[in-house]
């Protein structure tokens, strides 16, 4: 387990940088303020924990809202730097993301997507008047609205129950076709992934 150490909003060189050639490669090429401050946004990008102020913001712009925060909303990086940064995503997450992260992390992902859709179809009002002179209203795209919000509902449902399953048969020793038992059946998992 990898795990940088913020203190006052910077980042700490402790061994989980010093040891890493993604993060050593940054501070050789960027020595002072700017490669500290590409790890400090490879941290908010990546850490799934509440040591990050960034953890639980939507993936579609979490990496903007990072970038805006630690260089200033008029930032451009070079393309050097953006395969440097990205280089320290692949990574902090490979060092941090167990199977069961990765997994919540991808119904998060097609959450987010789907809530971004959501958020952008806007209802179409129809009015219709009879002939009495009554008025009538009917949403015509209701169906499509519906189906953004079961989507959602489905992709929870089906995160919730991948972790669960994950938990349950941690360490049980069931054999996969006459093969050995898979990580996560030998209990290859920290015991902090079982509460999550």
């Amino acid at each position: 387990m990898l795990k940088f150490t913020l203190s006052r909003g910077k980042i700490v060189l402790d061994k989980s940088v010093v040891l890493m050639k993604e993060f050593t490669s940054i501070l050789d090429k960027y020595p002072g303020g700017r490669g500290m401050d590409m790890l400090l946004h490879i941290f908010y990008c990546c850490e799934l924990s509440t040591d990050n102020p960034y953890s639980n913001v939507d993936f579609l712009i979490k990496e903007k809202k990072s970038e805006n925060r630690v260089f200033g909303k008029n930032n451009v990086f070079t393309k050097e730097e953006v395969e440097h940064i990205h280089e320290g995503f692949n990574a902090y997450n490979f060092f941090n993301e167990t199977a069961v992260e990765r997994g919540g992390n991808t119904f998060d992902d097609k959450i987010d997507e789907i809530r971004a859709l959501l958020a952008r179809t806007k209802p179409v009002i129809h009015t219709v008047v009879d002939e009495t002179g009554a008025i009538e209203k009917f949403v015509s795209n209701d169906k499509i609205l519906d189906s953004f919000a079961a989507q959602i509902n489905k992709y929870a449902t089906y995160k919730l129950a991948s972790i669960k399953t994950a938990s349950q048969i941690q360490g049980a020793g069931r054999i996969r076709g006459g093969r050995s038992s898979s990580a996560i059946e030998s209990g290859h998992f920290n015991e902090e992934d079982k509460d999550e």
